[in-house]
C-alpha cells in the first residue's frame, strides 16, 4: 500500500505532463507546416509554460529530499563523530552515516536526471529507469529506518548491560556524554521522521494543486481555443479550375508539396467512403469523397459544408515549386466524378447563401516580352456572385456557352496578324472548345495547330534566321542572348468568337501572351531572357487556357448561359508592351450555327474507364523512355556520326540507291540482303527491276496499304517530290553497342520481354530537310527510317523529327488539271495480307503522326516485321473445319458406344428370359416371393441405408450498363448422395 502511494503519484503526474506538453509540441509543429504563424506562437507559449511548470514542480521536490533527508543524514553522521572521541564504534558509525548520506544523494540525483530526461525525451527508457530509481530509493529509506530502530535497540541493550553488569564501567563513562547522546539520538531520529512526513505531505499537496491547475488551464483554456480556432488550422492554397467539377485537396504527405489536410484532426469532416479518381490532360489523381466546412478567404462570411475528394494518391498532378495543395473545380455537376451527384463547390455556395449564379477572374499574366521587370503582378483574383468593376474596361463582350458540361463557346475564325487561316469554321472546334483557367496553353486540334504554326514561321524568318523546329512543339527556347530573330517580329493572334446573333468579337492576342518565360528568365536576364512556345496541338478539342485568359477579365455568367471577356486593368511598368484587346462587334463571314462541331455524348461511363486504363499502361510503357536522357527520338545522323549522304537532287530519274546489307534483314517471313533507298521517303527491300511497268505506279504515287502488286517496302512517309527540290539523305549500317542499347531501350517500350535479348545490327536512314517544292524552301519535312535485329527478331521504328507539309499537286492525266496527293506511312509485305498503315494516310491528318505514337512517345512509332501475317479468314475457316470434324468423330464414337450398351443389355435381358423359360425350377422361385419382373432389378441394396438431400448455390452475376452489381436471386441445385 505505502509503495502505491508512493509511485502512483510520479506515474499519473509523468503521464499528465507527457500528454499535456507532447500533444501541445505537436500541435505547435502543425501550425507552423500549415502556416498560421500565430497560432503556432501560442501552443508553443503553452508549451513551455508547461514545460517551465514541470521543471519548478521537480525542482522543488528535488530540493525537499535534499533538505529534509540529508540533513538528517549529515547531522547525525557529525553527531557520532563528536561522540567518537570517547568511542571507537561511534566513529564508525560516523562514517556509515556519511556514506549513507552521499549514497542517498547520487541515487537521489540518478533518478531526477532520468525523471527529467524521460520528459524532455519522450523516452520510455528513461521513465522506466526513474521509476527503477524511486523503488530503490523507497527501499533504502526504509531499510534506513530499519537501521535507525536497530542502533536504538543496540544502545539501550548495551545501556542495560552496562547498569545491571559493570556499574564500576559505568561510573567510569562520562555521564554528560551518555545523556546528550541518548536524547540527541532521539530528537535526530524524531526530526527524520518528521522531516520524511512533512515533506511527503507537502509533496501530496503540491501535486494535487498541480494536477488541477494543469487540468484546468488545459482542458478549458486550450481546449475553448482549439474548439473556436479549428476551422483555421488547415488553410491550403487551391487551384481555380474551370475545366473539372471537383474539389480535392492533398490528404497524404507528397514529395511535392509541405502541406495537407489531416481528416482526424478536423472535428467536422465527414467520410463518405466513396473511391473517386479525376485524370486531366497532365496527371491524375485518387481519393476518397467526403464533406467538411469550407471558408474561402477574403470571404470569411461565406462558410459552407461542400463536398470534398482527399486526395491519397497522385501521379503527375502536384508540380514541384507551385504554392498549390488542391484543386476547385467549377465547372457543371455533369462532369463531376464519380458521377454527376456530386454537387460542385459552387453550386453548394450558390444553393446555401443565395448569392447569384455567376463569378468572374482577373488572371494577372506572369509573362513579359519587353522586359524582364515587367512581371511585377501576379496572381489572380476570383470574385463570387459579382462584378468588380476595378478589375475591367468596358465594354464586355459575350460569348453563349454551347453546353452546360464545360464552359464550352464556339470560335468563328482564327487570324495570324489578321490574315486568316482559312479553314471551315469546324476545324477550329473540333470535339469542342472550352475555356478552362486549369490548362496552362492554348490548346488547338492538329490541323489548326499545324495551319497557324506554318503561318507564325512565315511570319518570324528573318535573315536565313528561324527559331528551331523543336520550339514549335514546345521543347526548345529561344532566347535573345543566342538568336537573331526579333521578338517584335512574332506577329499578333486573333481569335473571334460568336456572340449568338451571327455576329462575332475578335481577341487580339499579343506575342508575350502566347511565348512563355521559361525559368528566372521572368526575373532576369541570366538566361538571355529564353522563351517556349505555349500554343499546343490537341485531339480532344480547342482549350482556351491560362495565357489567354490571363489578357482579360472573365466573367461566367451561370444563370444566362454566357461567358463574358473584357479588358483588364491588370498593370505591367513598362508602358511599351503590348495588351490584350478585344475588337468587334463584327458580323461573322460565317453562318454560326454551322461552326459547332456535333458529338454523340456517351452514356457508358465503362468505355471512359477502360480508355482511362488503357492510357495509364501506356503511360507506364514511356516512363522508361522519357525517363531515360542519354534517348533521343531522332538517333544520332550526318557526318558527325560518318553517315554516307546522298543529295535529293543528285539521285537518278530511278529515285532509288541500292544498299547491300552487312546482315541480312527478315522481313515479313522472308530474309533480304538488299534495301533500296528512294528519295520519297521509302525503302524497298529486293532487286530493283526498272523494266517493270508496275514499278512507276506503286514508288512514285503513294497509295494506301495493302499493295498486293508492290514489292515489299517500308514507307517513313511516302511522298513524291519534284526533282529539283532540295534536302538530304543520310543513311549507315552500324554494330555500334551504344546506338544499338539506345534502339533495343526504345523497342522495349512497347515490347519489354526483350530486356535480356542482344541488339547485333541496325541500318538508320534519315531524310533531312525535305522540301515539297522550290518555292517554299523553308516548309521542310525530316525523318528517320529504323531497322534493327535484336537476336532473332526485325523491328522497324518510324522517328519523326518534323513535318511541316503533307500534300502537293500532281497533274492527273484524265482531266489535264492538278491532284492533291497526300503522304502514306507503314509497311508493306507484297502479299495483301502483312502490312500496316499508320493513321491519317493518304490525308491531311498524316501531319498528326509527329505527335501520336503507338508507344505513348510523340512522334515515334514502332513495329515488330519478322513474321508475316496470315489471313484471318483462312485460319477461322481452318479452325472451322477442325472442329467440326473433331466434334463429327466424338458423337459417332459415343453413337456407337452408346449403340453397343443397349444391344448388349437387350441381350442379356433375353438370355435371362430365355433361362426362365427352360427351367420350370424358376417358377418355384417366383412363388415365393424372389424378383420376376424388371421393377425389382431398381430395389436398393442391402447396405444402402438412407438418401441425402443436399442444397448446393449458386450465384449468377449481371451487369447492367452502369457497372452497378445487381443482386440476383440465387439458383438452388438438388444432389442426390448415397450414404
Amino acid at each position: 500500500m505505502v509503495t502505491k502511494l508512493l509511485i502512483y503519484p510520479f506515474i499519473a503526474i509523468r503521464l499528465h505532463l507527457s500528454f499535456c506538453n507532447n500533444h501541445i509540441l505537436f500541435l505547435s509543429i502543425h501550425m507552423v507546416l500549415i502556416s498560421e504563424k500565430k497560432i503556432s506562437f501560442f501552443f508553443l507559449l503553452l508549451s513551455f509554460f508547461f514545460f517551465f511548470l514541470f521543471s519548478f514542480f521537480f525542482l522543488s521536490f528535488f530540493f525537499f529530499f535534499l533538505f529534509f533527508f540529508l540533513f538528517s543524514f549529515f547531522f547525525l553522521s557529525f553527531f557520532f563523530l563528536f561522540l567518537s572521541f570517547s568511542f571507537f564504534f561511534f566513529l564508525f558509525l560516523s562514517f556509515f552515516f556519511l556514506f549513507l548520506s552521499f549514497f542517498f544523494f547520487f541515487f537521489l540525483f540518478l533518478f531526477f536526471l532520468s525523471f527529467f530526461l524521460s520528459f524532455l525525451s519522450f523516452s520510455f527508457f528513461f521513465l522506466f529507469f526513474s521509476f527503477f530509481l524511486f523503488f530503490f530509493l523507497f527501499l533504502f529509506l526504509f531499510s534506513f529506518f530499519f537501521l535507525s530502530f536497530f542502533f536504538l535497540f543496540l544502545f539501550f541493550f548495551f545501556l542495560f548491560l552496562f547498569f545491571f553488569f559493570s556499574f564500576s564501567f559505568f561510573l567510569s563513562f562520562s555521564f554528560f556524554f551518555l545523556s546528550f547522546f541518548f536524547f540527541f539520538f532521539l530528537f535526530s531520529f524524531f526530526f527524520f521522521l518528521f522531516s520524511f512526513f512533512f515533506s511527503f505531505f507537502l509533496f501530496f499537496f503540491f501535486f494535487l494543486f498541480f494536477l488541477s491547475f494543469s487540468f484546468f488551464f488545459f482542458f478549458f483554456l486550450s481546449f475553448f481555443f482549439l474548439h473556436y480556432s479549428f476551422l483555421m488550422y488547415f488553410r491550403l492554397n487551391v487551384l481555380v479550375d474551370t475545366g473539372s467539377s471537383n474539389f480535392a485537396i492533398a490528404a497524404a504527405p507528397n514529395n511535392l508539396i509541405t502541406v495537407y489536410f489531416h481528416r482526424k484532426l478536423s472535428s467536422t469532416y465527414e467520410s463518405q467512403d466513396i473511391t473517386v479518381e479525376v485524370p486531366y490532360t497532365q496527371g491524375k489523381w485518387k481519393g476518397i469523397l467526403g464533406s467538411d466546412m469550407v471558408t474561402l478567404n477574403g470571404a470569411s462570411n461565406i462558410t459552407v459544408r461542400a463536398n470534398l475528394a482527399c486526395i491519397t494518391e497522385s501521379s503527375n498532378f502536384f508540380i514541384n515549386g507551385s504554392n498549390w495543395q488542391g484543386i476547385l473545380g467549377l465547372a457543371y455537376a455533369d462532369i463531376a466524378r464519380p458521377d454527376s451527384s456530386v454537387q460542385p463547390y459552387f453550386d453548394t455556395v450558390v444553393q446555401d447563401t443565395g448569392i447569384p449564379n455567376m463569378f468572374s477572374m482577373q488572371l494577372c499574366g506572369t509573362n513579359s516580352l519587353s522586359a524582364p521587370e515587367d512581371n511585377f503582378e501576379t496572381g489572380g483574383t476570383l470574385v463570387l456572385g459579382n462584378i468588380d468593376e476595378t478589375m475591367y474596361q468596358e465594354p464586355i463582350y459575350y460569348t453563349p456557352i454551347q453546353r452546360t458540361s464545360y464552359y464550352e463557346v464556339l470560335i468563328t475564325d482564327i487570324q495570324i496578324n489578321g490574315t486568316s487561316l482559312g479553314l471551315d469554321c469546324k476545324e477550329y472546334n473540333f470535339d469542342k472548345t472550352i475555356v478552362d483557367s486549369g490548362t496552362t496553353n492554348l490548346r488547338l486540334p492538329y490541323t489548326v495547330f499545324q495551319a497557324v504554326v506554318d503561318k507564325l514561321k512565315q511570319a518570324v524568318w528573318v535573315v536565313n534566321q528561324r527559331p528551331p523546329n523543336m520550339f514549335w512543339k514546345g521543347e526548345d527556347m529561344l532566347c535573345r542572348k543566342n538568336s537573331d530573330v526579333p521578338f517584335n517580329s512574332f506577329p499578333t493572334i486573333t481569335i473571334a468568337m460568336a456572340t449568338g446573333n451571327n455576329s462575332e468579337f475578335h481577341l487580339v492576342i499579343p506575342p508575350h501572351q502566347y511565348l512563355r518565360a521559361v525559368g528566372d528568365a521572368s526575373t532576369s536576364t541570366n538566361n538571355g531572357d529564353c522563351f517556349k512556345f505555349a500554343i499546343a496541338g490537341s485531339d480532344s478539342g480547342t482549350v482556351i487556357g491560362a495565357v489567354i485568359m490571363e489578357g482579360y477579365y472573365i466573367i461566367f455568367d451561370r444563370a444566362n448561359k454566357s461567358i463574358g471577356f473584357a479588358e483588364t486593368t491588370c498593370q505591367v511598368q513598362n508602358s511599351q508592351t503590348i495588351k490584350s484587346k478585344i475588337q468587334g462587334p463584327f458580323v461573322s463571314k460565317v453562318n454560326t450555327s454551322t461552326c459547332l462541331f456535333k458529338t454523340m455524348e456517351p452514356n457508358d461511363t465503362s468505355l471512359l474507364n477502360v480508355a482511362y486504363i488503357l492510357a495509364g499502361i501506356c503511360g507506364l510503357c514511356a516512363i522508361p523512355l522519357i525517363a531515360d536522357q542519354e534517348l533521343e527520338l531522332l538517333t544520332p545522323y550526318g557526318q558527325a556520326e560518318k553517315d554516307k549522304g546522298i543529295q535529293i537532287q543528285e539521285m537518278s530519274i530511278v529515285n532509288t540507291f541500292t544498299v547491300h546489307l552487312d546482315v541480312p534483314f527478315k522481313f515479313t517471313g522472308r530474309i533480304y540482303d538488299t534495301i533500296n533507298l528512294t528519295k520519297n521517303g521509302v525503302i524497298t527491300l529486293g532487286g530493283v527491276h526498272p523494266e517493270d511497268p508496275q514499278k512507276a505506279s506503286w514508288e512514285n504515287i503513294p497509295q494506301a496499304l495493302p499493295l498486293t502488286t508492290a514489292y515489299p517496302l517500308i514507307a517513313a512517309y511516302w511522298t513524291n517530290p519534284q526533282i529539283t527540290e532540295h534536302g538530304d539523305l543520310w543513311f549507315q549500317q552500324t554494330m555500334d553497342k551504344k546506338k544499338l542499347e539506345g534502339i533495343k531501350r526504345k523497342v522495349q517500350c512497347l515490347y519489354p520481354q526483350n530486356k535480356d535479348l542482344v541488339a547485333k545490327w541496325a541500318f538508320i536512314a534519315t531524310w533531312e530537310n525535305i522540301t515539297s517544292s522550290t518555292d517554299l524552301l523553308t516548309v521542310t519535312n525530316t525523318f528517320q527510317i529504323v531497322l534493327v535485329n535484336i537476336e532473332d527478331y526485325s523491328y522497324v521504328l518510324f522517328q519523326y523529327g518534323n513535318l511541316t507539309w503533307t500534300s502537293w499537286k500532281m497533274p492527273d492525266n484524265k482531266t489535264d488539271e492538278n491532284k492533291i496527293q497526300s503522304a502514306v506511312a507503314g509497311y508493306n509485305g507484297g502479299d495483301g495480307i502483312s502490312y500496316s498503315m499508320l493513321p491519317g494516310s493518304t490525308s491531311k491528318e498524316i501531319s498528326k503522326i509527329q505527335y501520336e505514337s503507338n508507344v505513348n512517345v510523340s512522334g515515334l512509332w514502332i513495329f515488330r516485321i519478322d513474321q508475316s501475317q496470315e489471313p484471318c479468314v483462312h485460319k477461322g475457316l481452318a479452325v472451322m473445319l477442325l472442329l467440326v470434324v473433331l466434334l463429327s468423330l466424338l458423337a459417332g464414337i459415343t453413337l456407337g458406344l452408346l449403340l453397343a450398351w443397349c444391344f448388349w443389355k437387350w441381350k442379356h435381358k433375353l438370355n435371362d428370359y430365355e433361362d426362365l423359360d427352360s427351367e420350370t425350377s424358376n417358377s418355384k422361385r417366383r412363388k415365393s416371393g424372389s424378383p420376376e419382373s424388371s421393377e425389382n432389378l431398381f430395389i436398393l441394396p442391402k447396405e444402402v441405408s438412407s438418401v441425402t438431400m443436399t442444397q448446393m448455390y449458386t450465384s449468377h452475376a449481371e451487369v447492367d450498363p452502369q457497372n452497378e452489381p445487381q443482386e440476383v436471386p440465387r439458383r438452388k441445385i438438388t444432389v442426390i448422395k448415397k450414404h
